[in-house]
């Protein structure tokens, strides 16, 4: 990835863990502008600044596991109208395969079921062993 034009718009003595948070956001919006570096390197400092304005001065935690964030809109209306027995009407509602919709059902109940009981310390790091 060519880093030229964000480099030429953005401080030099920028906090490192900001600027791997500004590279992360170039490097979706080279991606969305078909190439345009330099129109993306624009916008990442532009919304960089405005989160710093916004949120600046304040200890930000970014957890590494974002399965809620990531659930879409769809995703998330699918979960709200799912009552146990009606998983094959939805697939048929939104245009998906029975096995999508169960997959989706299965990430929101893990969201939910993390959301209302939280995680046991550690444990994560014993299932990847």
């Amino acid at each position: 990835m060519n880093f030229l034009p964000l480099n030429a718009v953005l401080p030099e003595k920028l906090h490192p863990t900001l600027r791997e948070v500004v590279e992360c956001l170039y490097v979706a919006l080279v991606d969305a502008f078909a190439g345009e570096e330099t129109r993306a390197a624009e916008i990442a400092r532009a919304q960089i600044a405005a989160i710093a304005h916004n949120v600046g001065g304040a200890a930000i935690y970014l957890p590494k596991d974002l399965r809620g964030l990531l659930l879409s809109a769809r995703d998330r209306e699918i979960w709200r109208k799912f009552i146990g027995n009606n998983l094959h009407a939805l697939a048929r509602e939104y245009g998906l395969t029975d096995m999508r919709v169960s997959q989706i059902i299965a990430t929101c109940r893990a969201e939910e079921r993390e959301r209302r009981q939280g995680r046991l310390p550690g444990l994560d790091d014993d299932v990847k062993k």
